[in-house]
């Protein structure tokens, strides 16, 4: 009797178990973020992902729900151009890794990262874009950051106070723009900087 009702025990455990295993999933899902066609999540075996893929022409990048979920990568590609990239874009994601790469982008408002999850913002990837301009103030509150790429772009300069917050930055892509001078100060505070990559450019001298 005693090992009938043991052996009932040791069912429902795995029962439960096995049950627990797809609401889960089901919680995971249900706290994606993506609410436009296009976009989707995709739960790895170590991490989560946020893409867009396949959207043709946009002006704006696409809209985002709020989510407790961390996100390892998150990518817009795959037959998809960005024009500008507007204020608060990313507002209430959490997201690792950014990768913003060869969407057409030519403007980044001073105010696309507010309202992200700053403390878990590591890698941001925005090479190989038309960007000509980036305005002081538009890395604030970045300072979990050690990976900028901002190479192959059309940026002329890097203007005081641009990388002021970034004080954990260890890693700066900046090659192959038409900058042709930079300010003294420009990357002042940088102390963890070990990576600066400034060739292809137009430069004569060095700050």
């Amino acid at each position: 009797m005693r090992m009938l009702r043991d052996m009932v025990m040791i069912n429902l455990a795995v029962l439960v178990v096995l049950c627990a295993v797809p609401l889960t999933e089901a919680a995971a899902a249900a706290q994606c973020p993506a609410i436009q066609d296009g976009c989707n999540c995709r739960k790895r075996i170590r991490n989560n992902a946020l893409f867009c893929e396949n959207m043709g022409a946009l002006e704006f990048v696409p809209p985002f729900s709020a989510s407790d979920l961390i996100f390892e990568d998150f990518y817009i590609s795959d037959r998809t151009t960005v024009e500008q990239i507007q204020a608060y874009a990313f507002q209430e994601l959490r997201l690792k890794k950014m990768r913003m790469q060869s969407l057409g982008i030519t403007t980044l408002d001073i105010l696309a990262f507010a309202g992200i999850d700053t403390s878990v913002l590591l890698q941001v990837y925005f090479d190989d874009n038309h960007i000509a301009e980036i305005i002081p103030g538009t890395f604030s509150d970045l300072d979990q950051v050690t990976y900028l790429g901002l190479q192959n772009n059309e940026l002329t300069t890097v203007e005081t106070g641009l990388l002021q917050d970034v004080i954990n930055l260890r890693y700066l892509y900046l090659f192959h723009n038409k900058i042709s001078s930079l300010p003294p100060d420009c990357f002042q505070g940088l102390e963890k900087l070990t990576g600066l990559y400034l060739q292809l450019n137009e430069l004569t001298t060095l700050p």
